[in-house]
């Protein structure tokens, strides 16, 4: 399939990081399934494991958005946001392939999610927020790195 240049761009970034990481490239990597809605304009993939965090990458000509666990958008970033800032764009990926991760959850409206790097400091967190929620009940999971750098 043949993505338009601005999808590619974004594609050739997160490529970048995995040829640091010493993995195959996105579209050929078997860790990632394609969504079957995939066309010229839009890219979606999902990483699906028991062992590893769960997420969902969405590229479109308009920027790139990843679902996290059950955070929706989690990361969602313009276009303009990738061309101005590609170091930052790729920083995410590389925390979101490498880090430790860990997952505190109250009842279905509260997420936040733990990045750990190798020495066990948290170095990103990303709240997921959808109502109103009492901090009870807390459940929590912990995932291993996807890659090791």
């Amino acid at each position: 399939m043949e993505f338009i240049i601005e999808i590619k761009e974004q594609i050739n970034l997160i490529n970048e990081v995995l040829i640091d990481l010493k993995q195959s490239l996105l579209l050929d990597n078997q860790d990632f399934i394609l969504d079957e809605m995939t066309a010229e304009r839009y890219l979606k993939l999902k990483y699906i494991s028991p062992n590893h965090i769960n997420f969902i990458i969405t590229i479109t000509p308009f920027g790139t958005n990843i679902d996290v666990d059950r955070a929706m958008e989690a990361y969602d970033v313009g276009k303009e946001y990738v061309n101005n800032n590609k170091t930052d764009y790729k920083a995410f990926f590389l925390t979101l392939f490498t880090s430790r991760i860990k997952v505190e959850y109250f009842g279905s409206n509260y997420t936040k999610i733990y990045f750990y790097d190798d020495s066990g400091t948290c170095i990103k967190t990303l709240k997921f927020v959808t109502g109103l929620y009492l901090k009870i009940g807390c459940k929590i999971k912990e995932y291993s790195p996807i890659y090791t750098k």
